[in-house]
């Protein structure tokens, strides 16, 4: 099966049909990521709302890094989907 590679991105095969929701987790954002990854999870969403407080990419990359750093996933089997809002496009 053939892999799909970007600069921040590996994906093998398929995209995960279950993906850990990150919107509005305030600060338990970085812990929830890393459990969620720990659970079994292989999918982080994340998105781009810049006029609101639901994302807080930072965090997410936090938990993503504790849960490589505590071997429970290697990068290349992560997917982190990012789609880009409305407001976005048009700026």
């Amino acid at each position: 099966m053939s892999s799909l590679r970007s600069p921040n991105l590996v994906i093998k095969g398929k995209t995960p049909l279950l993906i850990s929701g990150t919107a509005f987790k305030g600060p338990k954002t970085a812990e929830l990521v890393e459990g969620s990854l720990k659970a079994g999870f292989s999918a982080v969403d994340s998105a781009d709302y810049p006029t609101m407080d639901a994302y807080d990419e930072v965090a997410i990359g936090k938990g993503i890094a504790a849960a490589i750093s505590a071997g429970t996933k290697k990068r290349e089997d992560i997917f982190v989907k990012r789609p880009p809002s409305f407001s976005s496009l048009y700026t």
